[in-house]
């Protein structure tokens, strides 16, 4: 169990991280932010302890400390206080109307290993300076909001000062200061979205979600955690700012592969060609190809990498353009059916992509897939 209070003042954060001992701990070890500092290590007891550091680094993550701290045999409880800034990297930000904290800024305390997981669970965060602020996913309980995360991420999104827009179980919002022409294109093509993706996907009610946009961390990017999308501001390409909200959106039922390893490009593949396929309908098809222009960047890596691991570059492209290839051998119609197929395996795996292809009575395109992704291993 971990229980966080946080304190942000004056852009820094003020952090209590409380961690119940299991019996048969020997050791407690995490990671976290290398800008964070520990200023203190205690007990229950009242013991002092002086952690152990090292250097670590981690898929996903800014530079890392490893903090190893070897508890008392009656100690039960450990207190963690550290405090410090982060880089504005990742979405994350600290600014008067929007607090934005995840999992990729490692600002809460995290397990040391290349696993995107639940490190501690039943975790709480308390966060007492926040009375004026709205929680998402938080509940207000007096002067404190209280969060509990349900996923692997520990994701507090702040905010004041805003705009929220309703779309049944869909919440978008965004900040007052930077509302305009841009904010009011992408709340008016949220519900042309899931009306687009209600066929594709076979569903009648959508999921509960809230779509924060957040002030220009990156307009150009973006993420999804359970029942949230977050965005990295508006971007001024209207296209690519409609793709962009449309390929989050579509993480809602493109997910499930490995996000660690290179089947990671089914994600990101089917998702970004749900976005492609709304662009085409919706924009044309010349704003369809201009998309497809951008992905074709140079030194693009195989597919399917020599390691198994995840390209640190080019997952959202190769698939991409492989499926493009798809498009124009057999048309809409055929993407469609894969990106079904994708949605409902079991098992998110490019093995059984390609054998439920194949019993779909799709050889042809299950055999032209293939031999794209493996080309480069065999």
């Amino acid at each position: 169990m971990l229980n966080i209070d946080l304190f942000v003042k004056n852009s820094e954060l003020h952090i209590f991280a409380e961690f119940t001992l299991n019996k048969d701990d020997e050791n407690l070890c995490f990671s976290l932010n290398k800008k964070l500092e520990i200023s203190k290590v205690t007990d229950e007891n009242g013991n002092e302890y002086i952690p152990i550091s090292e250097d670590i680094n981690l898929q996903f993550h800014p530079e890392l400390n490893k903090y190893t701290i070897k508890p008392k045999i009656e100690a039960k409880e450990i207190t963690v206080e550290y405090h410090g800034t982060i880089e504005r990297r990742s979405h994350n930000i600290i600014s008067d109307d929007c607090v934005a904290l995840n999992w990729y800024s490692t600002w809460y305390p995290q397990k040391p290993v290349d696993i995107i997981a639940n490190d501690f669970p039943n975790t709480t965060v308390t966060l007492r300076s926040m009375g004026d602020y709205k929680i998402t996913k938080g509940i207000k309980n007096g002067e404190v909001w209280v969060y509990k995360p349900i996923d692997y991420d520990v994701n507090i999104i702040a905010l004041k000062n805003y705009t929220e827009v309703k779309y049944g179980s869909l919440s978008f919002s965004y900040l007052k200061s930077c509302e305009n022409e841009i904010s009011e294109k992408y709340a008016k093509y949220l519900d042309r979205i899931i009306e687009y993706y209600k066929d594709i996907y076979e569903f009648e009610t959508l999921p509960q979600m809230d779509i924060v946009v957040l002030p220009n961390t990156n307009p150009y990017d973006g993420y999804i955690r359970s029942q949230l999308i977050v965005l990295g501001g508006f971007c001024e390409n209207i296209t690519y700012a409609i793709k962009l909200i449309a390929h989050e959106i579509a993480h809602i039922w493109c997910n499930g592969a490995d996000v660690c390893s290179w089947e990671d490009w089914l994600n990101e593949t089917f998702a970004e060609w749900s976005a492609l396929l709304f662009v085409s309908d919706h924009l044309g098809n010349s704003e369809f190809e201009k998309i497809i222009t951008s992905h074709r960047v140079e030194n693009l890596p195989p597919i399917k990498t020599i390691d198994g691991k995840r390209p640190q570059s080019g997952v959202h492209h190769s698939g991409t353009l492989m499926l493009y290839e798809v498009y124009k051998l057999y048309g809409k119609n055929m993407i469609i059916k894969i990106l079904k197929t994708f949605h409902k395996l079991e098992d998110k795996t490019t093995k059984d992509l390609l054998s439920a292809l194949r019993n779909n009575n799709l050889p042809n395109v299950a055999s032209y897939m293939e031999n794209t992704i493996y080309k480069f291993n065999n």
